[in-house]
């Protein structure tokens, strides 16, 4: 399977002239503008059928969004794909997650890679401190659970542990460098599988927005509250864990301090009532039945009764 193409921000701007069109996010249309001379739409509905050219350019949200559009309705366009902000790698990926009532729908095939990514790093400029954080999370969720995943190949295991290793001597702040190494760990991660940090996601996501909209919390957030909690059961439950750290000379020490970081008590203990509600449904995610330890009914007790800590 190819990668998208990688391509500089001017050499996407350059062919955006011709039948093409931007789809924005509404947070970055002002930059937008000021740099795309076509047509530039913040919703599906506006989109052209017969567009050679269609650059997106938001979230993962929106860039999976683009992906099935693309597919379901002009399949011979191109698909340029430039993410505002790093942690899904959706640009990289021939994964699509969309929400539809509040549930995850997954799509996988090469008909929804791009065809070619790129990185506009004027945009990590306008980041908050707390989105850097969530999307660093984000990517740290894709290379571990991809690593440990029990469907990782050997080339892909070799290529994890090396992002691992990177990631865990790389700050979490405001640096485009992790736009590339988000794209490399939802890359490798597709060739492999997630687990129950995403299984827990995918779940309580759906369930917040549409039972608490006043927690406003969404996947990254998600992945990075329970890396933490998660990789330590992980590790208590299975030792395919220190084997495969020993084996690929990973540091599991530093890497759990970097996982501690991620954490947020309050938000945890908020989440708590929708997590033991919702938890038979979070064992069933595909997601949480590939993890690398195999996830039981009664591991609910380690996370109400916080044994991580």
């Amino acid at each position: 399977m190819n990668k998208p193409q990688k391509w500089s921000f001017d050499q996407i701007k350059n062919i955006a002239r011709k039948n093409s069109q931007v789809w924005s996010t509404a947070s970055v249309l002002t930059k937008v503008k000021k740099n795309f001379s076509c047509e530039i739409v913040l919703n599906s509905q506006e989109l052209d059928k017969n567009i050679e050219n269609l650059i997106v350019v938001g979230g993962g949200t929106l860039i999976d969004k683009a992906k099935v559009w693309r597919q379901e309705n002009c399949p011979e366009a191109k698909l340029y794909a430039i993410p505002s902000i790093w942690g899904s790698g959706a640009e990289n990926s021939p994964i699509a997650v969309l929400n539809k009532k509040n549930k995850k729908v997954i799509y996988n095939g090469l008909e929804f890679l791009p065809d070619v990514r790129g990185i506009w790093e004027e945009l990590s400029g306008s980041l908050s401190n707390e989105l850097i954080k969530f999307g660093s999370g984000d990517v740290w969720a894709h290379a571990l659970e991809g690593f440990f995943s029990p469907l990782a190949s050997e080339s892909v295991l070799n290529l994890l542990s090396q992002l691992i290793k990177t990631l865990e001597s790389l700050p979490v702040e405001n640096n485009p460098i992790w736009y590339e190494y988000s794209a490399e760990a939802s890359w490798l991660q597709s060739m492999s599988g997630v687990g129950f940090i995403h299984g827990i996601s995918h779940i309580l996501e759906g369930v917040i927005k549409e039972n608490d909209q006043k927690l406003n919390i969404g996947h990254a957030q998600l992945c990075s509250i329970y890396l933490w909690p998660v990789f330590s059961l992980n590790i208590a439950l299975s030792p395919k864990i220190e084997k495969l750290a020993f084996k690929y000379n990973l540091n599991l020490f530093g890497i759990m301090d970097v996982l501690k970081t991620f954490y947020d008590d309050e938000l945890y203990d908020n989440l708590m009532p929708a997590f033991e509600k919702n938890f038979k449904s979070i064992l069933r995610d595909p997601c949480t039945r590939i993890n690398s330890a195999l996830i039981r009914p009664d591991v609910l007790s380690y996370f109400t009764g916080k044994q991580f800590k």
